[in-house]
C-alpha cells in the first residue's frame, strides 16, 4: 500500500509540475491527492498505526480492544487533524497578511513608489525595482510583493518588450527577499511553525547570501538593458475601491501595516500565541483606521468597484490556500507510512552532505512548486534537540538539523533560488509570467543562467561565513 500511495503522489507531482502543458489546475490536483492519500492510508491503517504510533494508540484505547471504529477515530482525530491544524496556522497567516496588503494598496499607500522610481535611466530603474521588491518581500509574502511591484512597473514602462528583464528581476528579488525572513514566504513560514527556526537567527544567517544572490542577478540583467527607456507620459489616477486619502493618513496606514508585520515575531515570542494571531491583530487595526478615516463616506466607498490588484491577489491566494492544504494532507499521509523517514535515511547514508542535499532539492523545485517540496523535505527530518547531539554517533552531521541549523537555512535559500530557475518553480513565478506573458523558453534562454550564477554566489558567501569566518 505504501508503494501505491507514493506512486500516486509522484504522478500527482508530475501533473503539478507540468501544469503549463496539461492545463490541469494544480490546486485541484493537490486536493485530490490529499483526499486519495488518506483514503488509501485508512485501508491499511491498522498496520501503519501500530508501527508508527503503537504506544499512543494503546493509551487512546484505555485498555479496550481495538476495533475498526476506534482505529478510524484515532486516525481522524490524532493524525489527520494534526496536519490540518498545522496547515491552518499557515493559511490563516497568509489570509491575514494578504488582507493587510490589499488594504494598503486599495488606499494608494504604495502608489508613491511609482512617483519615486520614475527615471528614464534603465539601469537605475532595474536596481530600484530589485531593491524595493527585495525589501518589500522580506516583510510580506513574496507573491503579493511581486504582484505589487509588477503593477508599479506597468505604471512606469509602457512597452512590453522593455518589461521582460524588469519582470524577471522582480520575480527573482521577491523570492530572494522572502527566503531570509520568517514571514517573507510560505516556505519559511512552514519552517517557523515547525519550530525549525527562530526569526532573528534565521534572518542573520541568510540575509547576506540572499542580498548577494539578488545583487549578482540584478547586475547581470542590468547589462542587457539600453541606457534609456521610454516612460509613460503620466502615471494616471488611482481607480481602486476607496477614495484618495490625504498623504498623512496614507503614511499612518503604511507605518501601522509595515511595523505591525515586523512586530509579529515579537508578538509570538512574548505571548506564545501562533503567528497568525499577530497578523490578524494588525489586520483588525488597519480596518479600524480605515473606518475612522472614511466613516463620513462609507456608503460611497462600498459602492465603488474593486481594484484589479485586489482581485488578482485574492484569486491567487485562494488557489494557493487550496493547493497548500491539499499538499499538506498528501504529504502527511506519506509521512505516516514511514516512507519519508526511509528516504531520509537513504540521503543520510549515500549523500551525507547538507549542501549537496539542499542543492538537489533546489534543482527539483525549479520544476516542482517549492511549497510541496518544502513540506516533503521538512517532513523528512525532525528538529533535533541541541543538548542530545553529544550522544549521537555523527554529531557533526546531525548538528545541521538542530533549530536554526544549516539544513533549514540552506533549504529555504535553495528552494527559493532553485524555484526561480523556471517560471513554474513557484506560484510567484507562475503569476508574474502570466501577468507579463513571459515566454517559458525565453525565460530559460535569457534569464535562468543569471539566477543560477546569483544562486551560486549566495551559496559561496554562506559557505565562507559558515566554515571560514
Amino acid at each position: 500500500m505504501t508503494l501505491i500511495i507514493v506512486g500516486i503522489l509522484l504522478v500527482g507531482y508530475f501533473l503539478i509540475a507540468t501544469e503549463h502543458l496539461n492545463k490541469l489546475n494544480k490546486s485541484s490536483v493537490a486536493m485530490f491527492l490529499g483526499v486519495v492519500a488518506w483514503i488509501l492510508y485508512g485501508i491499511n491503517g491498522a498496520e501503519y498505526v501500530q508501527a508508527m504510533h503503537g504506544t499512543e494508540y494503546d493509551a487512546f484505547l484505555h485498555g479496550l480492544a481495538s476495533t475498526q471504529s476506534s482505529l478510524q477515530e484515532f486516525i481522524a482525530s490524532h493524525l489527520f487533524m494534526q496536519y490540518v491544524m498545522n496547515a491552518c496556522q499557515v493559511i490563516l497567516f497568509l489570509i491575514a497578511t494578504s488582507s493587510i496588503i490589499e488594504i494598503l494598496n486599495a488606499n494608494e499607500v504604495f502608489d508613491f513608489l511609482a512617483v519615486w522610481m520614475r527615471t528614464r535611466r534603465s539601469k537605475e530603474l532595474i536596481w530600484t525595482l530589485s531593491l524595493v521588491t527585495f525589501l518589500l518581500s522580506a516583510n510580506i509574502d513574496n507573491l503579493t510583493a511581486a504582484v505589487t511591484m509588477v503593477m508599479v512597473m506597468r505604471k512606469l514602462v509602457p512597452q512590453v518588450k522593455h518589461r521582460f528583464y524588469y519582470s524577471c528581476v522582480i520575480l527573482m528579488a521577491a523570492n530572494a527577499g522572502g527566503c531570509f525572513t520568517a514571514i517573507g514566504d510560505t516556505t519559511s513560514l512552514i519552517l517557523w511553525t515547525k519550530h525549525a527556526i527562530t526569526p532573528s537567527q534565521f534572518a542573520q544567517g541568510l540575509a547576506l547570501p540572499a542580498i548577494v544572490a539578488m545583487a549578482v542577478t540584478t547586475f547581470l540583467a542590468s547589462r542587457k538593458l539600453p541606457e534609456h527607456i521610454e516612460l509613460r507620459s503620466s502615471l494616471g489616477k488611482f481607480s481602486g475601491d476607496d477614495y484618495i486619502l490625504p498623504a498623512w493618513q496614507r503614511f499612518i496606514l503604511f507605518v501601522v501595516g509595515i511595523l505591525g508585520l515586523w512586530a509579529i515575531p515579537t508578538f509570538h515570542s512574548v505571548t506564545g500565541l501562533p503567528p497568525f494571531v499577530g497578523a490578524l491583530c494588525v489586520t483588525s487595526m488597519l480596518w479600524v483606521l480605515i473606518q475612522l478615516f472614511t466613516w463620513k463616506r462609507m456608503d460611497v466607498v462600498n459602492t465603488l468597484p474593486k481594484s484589479s490588484f485586489s482581485v488578482d491577489v485574492r484569486t491567487s491566494d485562494t488557489s494557493q490556500i487550496l493547493f497548500f492544504m491539499g499538499i499538506t494532507m498528501a504529504v502527511g499521509a506519506i509521512s505516516e507510512t514511514g516512507a519519508l523517514s526511509t528516504f531520509a535515511n537513504f540521503c543520510d547514508q549515500y549523500i551525507h552532505n547538507i549542501y549537496i542535499l539542499t542543492v538537489i532539492f533546489g534543482l527539483v523545485s525549479s520544476v516542482l512548486d517549492n511549497i510541496p517540496l518544502m513540506i516533503c523535505s521538512t517532513s523528512m527530518y525532525q528538529v533535533i534537540d541541541a543538548n542530545s547531539l553529544n550522544a549521537m554517533a555523527d554529531a557533526g552531521y546531525m548538528a545541521a538539523f538542530v533549530q536554526n541549523g544549516q539544513y533549514w537555512e540552506l533549504l529555504s535559500f535553495c528552494t527559493a533560488m532553485g524555484g526561480t530557475l523556471l517560471t513554474i518553480g513557484t506560484v510567484t513565478g507562475f503569476s508574474v509570467a502570466s501577468l507579463e506573458r513571459i515566454p517559458f523558453l525565453s525565460y530559460i534562454n535569457r534569464f535562468a543562467w543569471m539566477v543560477l550564477v546569483g544562486w551560486g554566489a549566495g551559496l559561496l558567501v554562506y559557505y565562507l561565513f559558515d566554515y571560514v569566518f
